[in-house]
């Protein structure tokens, strides 16, 4: 955790029913952790981005533009 961050001890409820707490979840391609910072998600979407970005340079020589700006 940062040292900004606070750590938030909430208790949630179902029907009665106390739902546990997780350090982290992943929720539609959302990481949410128990700080609510973006650090998780904002590594992962550099991951992606960094994986698009080494395919288009890699194929760039081998296909025309419009083949390239669909991928």
């Amino acid at each position: 955790m940062t040292k900004n961050s606070h750590k938030i001890n909430a208790k949630l409820f179902y029907e009665k029913k106390q739902i546990s707490n997780t350090p982290r979840t992943k929720f539609l391609a959302l990481f949410i952790d128990s700080s609510l910072s973006w650090n998780k998600y904002f590594a992962q979407l550099m991951a992606t981005l960094s994986a698009a970005c080494y395919a288009n340079c890699s194929v760039e020589p081998f296909v025309n533009h419009e083949t390239l700006s669909n991928i």
